[in-house]
């Protein structure tokens, strides 16, 4: 096949006049130079193809008389939120698993919005603010796309943040213990950044004064009122861990 493919009228030539492959239906169509009756027929399928079942949704029934035939559109592409012009990628095969294999990826020129297709959901990868030209693929696989704006080329890559560490909890001291009088006292907790926590008091003896909540690092302060009874033994639960507060006469 030569470097481009010319229509004129009802023939189809190769640039040098040479057969062209036309794919027909999934099916590849060998058309020789002057051929214009098999020309009109390919040309008369694809009509009547394209006005029966342009979508996905079946236009004409009757027009398909062997529907077992065709390969049929698999979802549709909508003019909506500022969406005009779909500008086709390709289908992800990168050997660094920047994104599932398999997804399809393309773009909207007037959007600038970088879309994927994972075989029955339509996502947006990116919202940018590019003119979508065109997309490319090294010969690793990964994808890259065209700004048309600034004629920069940018490579597609995972730059999602890292997952937050796992929130794990400790408390300084554990126990404690008091005579009669009863008296106050500080738990220090220590927490990574963003994780939560809280400090109750399990009896009513107890109470917490300070810092019933809290994130990452911090202080809970509580008092331990007199006692009665000879002895008791109560607990308080800081950041998901126990202290023990015992007190005696």
């Amino acid at each position: 096949m030569g470097d481009t493919v010319q229509a004129s009228g009802s023939t189809l030539r190769g640039a040098a006049g040479e057969s062209v492959a036309l794919p027909v239906l999934g099916r590849t169509t060998r058309l020789l130079p002057g051929n214009v009756v098999a020309l009109m027929d390919v040309w008369i399928l694809l009509a009547i193809l394209w006005t029966s079942r342009i979508v996905t949704t079946n236009i004409d029934p009757t027009a398909c008389t062997q529907p077992q035939n065709y390969i049929f559109p698999v979802f549709e592409y909508g003019h909506v939120n500022g969406r005009c012009s779909l500008t086709g990628g390709y289908v992800y095969r990168g050997v660094e698993q920047t994104l599932t294999a398999g997804t399809y990826i393309y773009g909207d020129f007037c959007t600038g919005e970088i879309l994927a297709w994972n075989g029955s959901t339509q996502s947006v990868l990116l919202d940018s603010d590019f003119r979508i030209s065109s997309f490319g693929e090294d010969g690793s696989g990964e994808l890259y796309v065209t700004d048309i704006t600034n004629g920069t080329v940018y490579r597609i890559d995972n730059t999602a943040p890292p997952p937050p560490p796992p929130c794990t909890y400790s408390i300084t001291p554990t126990e404690a213990s008091y005579g009669k009088p009863g008296g106050t006292g500080t738990v220090t907790v220590t927490a990574p950044e963003g994780c939560a926590w809280t400090a109750v008091s399990n009896a009513s003896w107890i109470t917490v004064t300070s810092g019933a909540s809290g994130t990452a690092n911090g202080t809970v302060g509580y008092s331990v009122a007199s006692i009665k009874p000879k002895r008791r033994t109560g607990t308080m639960t800081i950041a998901g861990q126990t202290f023990t507060v015992s007190q005696s006469k």
